[in-house]
């Protein structure tokens, strides 16, 4: 048995009918994202082939943002083939946050100059810490004993 919810008895739709319709939501959402990503004025001056790699970065991105990736956790039901889909949906669904972390964090070009700076400059920028200002606990220390000093 590999799912907690057997599939006899009609209980597996309490997961496959909320599934089916984040999914279909989630997908009208897809199309209506990718339709203004196109009618972009920007993207309508690229050839042809630009504008379909762009097209498919956009998807690249979206569809783990979406949670898209559900639809292997509903053909895990489906087909005899069950188990790859059951490994391609932990492998998505747990990725998740790394894909996040790369491609809007990692790929953004903003972020790629800060960190291209700091690597130029070869250390992090510490004027906001200097290593003679106290912390947080010895600033209250030090300003209860200048308290205290004030009331003797």
């Amino acid at each position: 048995m590999g799912c907690f919810l057997p599939i006899e008895g009609g209980v597996i739709y309490a997961f496959v009918v909320p599934a089916m319709f984040i999914i279909l939501i989630n997908t009208v959402v897809l199309i209506k994202t990718l339709h203004i990503f196109l009618d972009l004025k920007t993207n309508k001056d690229k050839s042809e082939v630009e504008r379909i790699k762009a097209t498919l970065r956009a998807m690249f991105i979206l569809t783990p943002l979406l949670g898209l990736t559900w639809i292997f956790g509903l053909l895990q039901f489906t087909t005899e083939s069950a188990i790859a889909f059951s490994y391609l949906f932990v492998i998505c669904n747990s990725s998740q946050g790394v894909f996040i972390f790369v491609t809007q964090c990692l790929m953004d070009e903003e972020v790629k100059k800060a960190l291209k700076q700091i690597l130029k400059r070869g250390e992090v920028n510490n004027s906001s810490v200097s290593p003679s200002a106290p912390s947080g606990t010895d600033r209250q220390v030090s300003t209860r004993a200048s308290a205290v000093e004030l009331a003797t």
